[in-house]
């Protein structure tokens, strides 16, 4: 059985290989059509040597890129398998966080979210909020400074060293925390509830599997305050983000949002349709989801499902 590691070397090699080629594929469009016109202009002219050989290019350049397709498919298919190959150094996504942060500050587009989540009567000012998976803490820690009176407490299952330090109402806790354990860390700084999760392509985009999807949710579930809300992401992706994964100076998104990731498997849970409302607000890329606690029912069984 082939190794985790050796996956990981295989994905790593296919990923430089296909990135090398993404930059010849434009001027290999080029000498294919030129190859194109010369072969037609020697076969009008009887030159035939001179049209086998511009055939021997065209089927050479052509083999490129169907070597660049054979490639792209291997590197696609171990990613969705292994999601966490593209986020380890190397991987397609190993940088998201700052190109994903810097695109939407220039979009203002914490600003806006925040702006609706207000029209939308969801309570931000003298409230808990927790972001199970904060990475650098950057949102965690404007939001902090927009609303002073509430607190804000930031962590995730691997601190990045350059993270937002602690500061007034913003805490970055210093333990590296899994968001299935959110009870238990933060019983520890005497948390027992929250009013609101933020989880912005953190644990709900990683959670895999519907079931491992419900246990996560339970989770939240139980440190969620009465009327309490989570917000994630959820703009429609676009198969337009797919070229920024291979060139690392693009602005814009390099992968699918939460919601696009786990809409199948909140359709098919019972679970999640007993205990969550779910809602949207913004369109395009300011698009989030609301997900409410809905209080539980006297007859409703202890976790069902779950």
């Amino acid at each position: 059985m082939i190794s985790k590691l050796n996956l990981f070397n295989v994905y790593l090699i296919s990923r430089r290989i296909s990135v090398k080629l993404a930059f010849l594929r434009n001027w290999i469009y080029v000498l294919e059509a030129v190859s194109f016109v010369i072969c037609l202009v020697s076969m009008f002219f009887k030159e035939f040597k001179l049209a086998l050989f511009i055939l021997v290019i065209m089927s050479v350049l052509l083999l490129i890129l169907i070597f660049e397709v054979i490639i792209l498919f291997i590197s696609s298919s171990l990613s969705k398998k292994n999601t966490e190959f593209k986020y380890l150094p190397g991987g397609s996504l190993s940088d998201w966080y700052e190109p994903t942060y810097n695109y939407n500050e220039k979009i203002s587009w914490l600003d806006y979210v925040l702006g609706k989540l207000e029209d939308e009567g969801v309570r931000l000012e003298s409230i808990r909020i927790l972001s199970t998976s904060a990475n650098k803490g950057k949102y965690e820690y404007e939001i902090s400074k927009r609303y002073p009176k509430s607190k804000i407490i930031a962590t995730d299952i691997s601190i990045p060293k350059d993270h937002v330090g602690s500061s007034g109402n913003f805490t970055y806790l210093s333990e590296e925390n899994n968001a299935l354990n959110a009870n238990s860390y933060l019983a520890k700084i005497n948390i027992e509830n929250v009013d609101l999760i933020w989880d912005i392509k953190g644990a709900l985009w990683y959670s895999g599997k519907r079931k491992k999807l419900e246990i996560l949710l339970n989770e939240y579930y139980n440190i969620l305050d009465v009327e309490g809300v989570i917000i994630f992401d959820a703009y429609d992706y676009s198969r337009e983000y797919f070229k920024n994964t291979l060139n690392s100076e693009a602005e814009g998104y390099r992968e699918s949002s939460t919601y696009t990731r786990i809409k199948r498997k909140l359709e098919k849970s019972k679970w999640f349709n007993i205990h969550f409302d779910l809602d949207f607000i913004g369109d395009g890329e300011y698009k989030v989801a609301i997900m409410k606690k809905k209080e539980k029912r006297k007859n409703q069984t202890k976790e069902q499902g779950v």
